[in-house]
């Protein structure tokens, strides 16, 4: 992970498992915000996901 660090904007976690992650992201890039996306909240998780991510793109970026 720390090998990708600086492409990271923001990370938007879902599914069950997310805590593996969650770790690994607090120990190789505290600095990059960690959004969770939790499954039984109001909502399609993935739809949640993708405005989520959206909402992290600085302004004036496109999607990648």
């Amino acid at each position: 992970m720390s090998a990708q660090r600086e492409r990271l904007r923001a990370v938007v976690l879902i599914g069950t498992d997310r805590e593996p992650l969650r770790s690994a992201l607090a120990r190789h890039a505290a600095d990059v915000p960690v959004i969770e996306v939790v499954p039984g909240e109001d909502g399609d998780v993935m739809t949640r996901a993708v405005a989520e991510a959206g909402a992290a793109r600085p302004a004036g970026r496109t999607p990648c």
